[in-house]
């Protein structure tokens, strides 16, 4: 963000009710027939944010998009369990910008 930081928000992918959120908001895209989609912006966390488990913006800076990245992906897998049980990707695509080690 450099040192002029800009203002935004981030959902607080650490609380459940928040995940389930996103994933219906998903899922509402997906009732419309949406089947990829680009998934962005999941790199910049104010370190000065406190999250609902207590971890910080600073903590969580680098693990934020792993969680960002699962919560789709667990909707997009759980859509047909035994198509991707049988080693197929789920009929949904999306591609990310954003990421570090493990997403």
């Amino acid at each position: 963000a450099g040192p002029n930081p800009f203002y935004c928000s981030v959902l607080d992918l650490t609380n459940p009710g928040a995940i389930q959120w996103f994933q219906d908001q998903m899922q509402g895209g997906i009732d419309l027939g949406l089947r990829v989609w680009m998934y962005d912006y999941g790199e910049y966390i104010d370190p000065a944010s406190v999250f609902s488990n207590g971890s910080t913006g600073e903590e969580t800076h680098n693990d934020y998009p792993n969680i960002y990245h699962q919560t789709a992906y667990d909707l997009l897998t759980a859509k047909d369990p035994e198509r991707v049980k049988n080693g197929y990707a789920p009929e949904y695509m999306y591609y990310v910008r954003s990421g570090y080690n493990g997403s």
